[in-house]
């Protein structure tokens, strides 16, 4: 049972390595056994790769399938010297001496001399070896052309030799047909003018079937790199899918569509795909992707891995070692902020969202679902916390934007709740003032003059006499990076409109300027007047000129006193 076993595994990895090791017939192999062997009697071809060297007479070539077309065929010569026939260059027989090998020679008439072989077929013919005679006498070789006819057509110069008259070509030539193969069934070489031909052996060699290249070396028609070859069995005309170059040597790239350019190596863009597969880029994907890139095409960039962009792998993404991340960030490719974290750096912390650190919006900060704040907190980011009601709108960013708001509401308010009444007259006695009479530094010059001040029409709220700041009690502190946030919110809400019904009517500080006689038909509405206190004052022109008032009030900017100007809209007597 063993012994059955062991032959039976024996057989099957035979079978594994080569499909026609046990049937190749006679002197064949390869795939479906479709070479000839041309293997010395002394060697046994191999199932698998044939002949390596020790190849029968007439071939050559590393696996012997370059075949001498001219061994033991009819020969001629122009003429013959004492008695080196034409045959004698293709009787197998490789020498260069004169004395000791037999060589064919010529007389130097008629001229030039010549010499020729009929191939029996019609062959295309592009390489060729001759041997040459070794003694001084081998310059006569020098400036040979070597032509190939078909019986139908006129005779093609395949190579034409360019060495010096004086100069021997060498003992063995060896070369190809300048333009290109040649067809023909017939090889001629001539000298030069006026010269001997003497030829120790003459080799043309052909490739047989399924095979190409100068040295017959190269397959056509498989499935791993050629897949045609030219009539000529030259060149490979086309690689197989994944191979590429003259002789399909180059593997394609990491190519998306798992093939590329046959002459160029070039990965093809299709259909919008990528050109390369993860991991690679450049025209022909060779080029792995640079440190911090990952992907197709290496379009896509690392996350923040812990330990930098080496650690992040080129063709998944994801980031190696441990810690994986950099604090703030999760997820195989560190690209997700952990929870409780959020913004383009992962370096922001959520608010108190009522359903936990994870209904926190990683990009945003905005917290979701409803409710969607922890009790005491608003904003959509839940950031924003109620302060005192004691606390003052002095100074900062909000303080400018409430005291703006101020002033308009009142405005609005007194607009809404008293229709357009008659203006006063303008008196004659007032002289017509410019805003260039702004005197902003200048005390009320006319604060001590006896003026009537009563005004039944004005509601003055007993207040600190002495008060210089407004005092708004619904004051609320929003931080800057939240502002944005806290305006959408209110917006959504109507929450601004409800706090505009929370302000205060009436006046709130002296006006005993603004409510003189001659000072009244300046102020459109009675009771939207300029404050004593924070009133623009006017340049005086002369000792009888009393109007220094304009319905203008100062207001202060953040740390800047009187920064700001806020004004009635102008009317006929506004500078009266």
């Amino acid at each position: 049972m063993m012994f059955f076993t062991t032959c039976t595994i024996a057989y099957l990895l035979i079978s594994d390595i080569s499909s026609v090791s046990a049937v190749c017939p006679g002197s064949t192999y390869g795939p479906d056994c479709k070479y000839d062997c041309h293997c010395d009697t002394s060697v046994t071809c191999d199932p698998q790769n044939g002949c390596v060297g020790n190849c029968a007479a007439g071939w050559d070539g590393p696996t012997c399938q370059r075949r001498n077309v001219a061994l033991g065929k009819p020969t001629s010569q122009s003429s013959n010297f004492n008695g080196h026939t034409s045959e004698l260059a293709v009787d197998g027989t490789l020498g260069h001496s004169y004395a000791d090998t037999p060589c064919t020679h010529t007389r130097r008439t008629p001229s030039p001399a010549s010499w020729r072989v009929t191939l029996g077929a019609v062959y295309w013919i592009n390489n060729f070896t001759i041997y040459n005679r070794k003694e001084n006498l081998g310059r006569r070789l020098s400036g040979f052309t070597l032509y190939v006819r078909n019986t139908s057509q006129a005779s093609k110069a395949c190579y034409k030799d360019t060495t010096p008259n004086t100069t021997t070509p060498g003992p063995i030539v060896t070369g190809h047909c300048t333009g290109g193969p040649v067809s023909g069934d017939t090889v001629m070489i001539t000298s030069r003018r006026n010269e001997y031909l003497t030829l120790c052996e003459v080799l043309i060699f052909v490739c047989s079937t399924g095979w190409y290249g100068e040295m017959c070396g190269r397959q056509c028609n498989t499935t791993t790199a050629c897949s045609k070859c030219d009539v000529t069995r030259t060149r490979c005309t086309e690689c197989v899918d994944g191979r590429w170059e003259k002789h399909c040597q180059n593997r394609c790239g990491h190519c998306w569509a798992d093939k590329c350019d046959k002459v160029t190596g070039e990965c093809p863009l299709t259909d919008g795909n990528p050109r390369c597969d993860a991991g690679f880029m450049g025209e022909n994907c060779l080029t792995a992707c640079e440190a911090g890139t990952y992907g197709p095409d290496c379009n896509e960039t690392c996350g923040s891995c812990a330990s930098g962009p080496v650690s992040c792998n080129t063709t998944s993404g994801h980031c190696q070692g441990e810690p994986r991340c950099m604090p703030g960030y999760s997820g195989l490719k560190c690209k997700t902020c952990e929870a409780g974290k959020y913004g383009s750096d992962c370096n922001e912390t959520c608010g108190s969202c009522a359903s936990g650190s994870d209904s926190c919006n990683t990009t945003s900060g905005h917290c979701q679902g409803k409710p969607r704040c922890k009790p005491g907190y608003s904003g959509l980011k839940c950031k924003t916390v109620p302060i005192s009601n004691t606390e003052g709108v002095a100074g900062g960013v909000t303080g400018v934007l409430v005291a703006c708001a101020v002033v308009v509401a009142v405005i609005i308010i007194y607009r809404r709740r008293h229709p357009s009444t008659s203006k006063a007259q303008a008196h004659d006695s007032l002289s017509v003032r410019t805003m260039g009479d702004i005197q902003p530094d200048v005390e009320d010059q006319q604060s001590n003059r006896e003026y009537e001040a009563e005004d039944p029409e004005v509601h003055v709220v007993p207040e600190d006499p002495e008060a210089t700041t407004y005092e708004n009690h619904l004051s609320t502190s929003v931080p800057v990076e939240e502002f944005w946030d806290y305006i959408q919110e209110k917006m959504a809400a109507d929450g601004f409109k409800a706090e505009f019904a929370k302000f205060p009517a009436g006046l709130h500080a002296k006006a005993e300027v603004a409510n003189l006689p001659y000072n009244k038909a300046k102020s459109r509405y009675k009771n939207l007047v300029a404050y004593d206190h924070t009133r623009v004052v006017l340049r005086l022109h002369g000792p009888n000129d009393k109007s220094d008032y304009i319905n203008a009030c100062y207001i202060d900017g953040y740390n800047q006193p009187k920064k700001f100007i806020a004004s009635q809209g102008k009317d006929r007597l506004f500078y009266s």
